[in-house]
């Protein structure tokens, strides 16, 4: 976590700031956030974070690649849910850093 910006965010914070976050992310994510977002951001180093999504890409690409893996996946999936033919698995690492840099302008 960087102190400093935390100390930022609590010195800046008001409920339009958040109300703009949630817009944002709604926007980066093109389609509403249905579940509550945190209200007290954690602020970590870009290297951090480059680091998180470089693994988390390579944690998508060993299971995209795994045929047990995605059927045992698909299997989850409640029926009404599903859908005729083959589904295509999108990785946008694009999306993360977009969010991340977005949301740490808006403070």
């Amino acid at each position: 976590m960087i102190p400093e910006l935390r100390a930022q965010l609590n010195r800046s914070w008001t409920p339009e700031l958040y109300a703009e976050f949630l817009h944002r992310l709604d926007e980066a994510a093109g389609t509403h956030v249905e579940f509550r977002c945190s209200e007290t951001p954690v602020f970590l180093p870009n290297d951090l974070l480059a680091e998180m999504i470089r693994n988390g890409q390579e944690l998508y690409g060993q299971l995209a690649a795994n045929p047990a893996y995605l059927k045992a996946a698909d299997a989850t999936i409640p029926a009404e849910f599903r859908v005729a033919g083959p589904t295509q698995r999108i990785c946008n690492p694009s999306l993360a850093t977009r969010i991340v840099n977005e949301t740490r302008h808006a403070v």
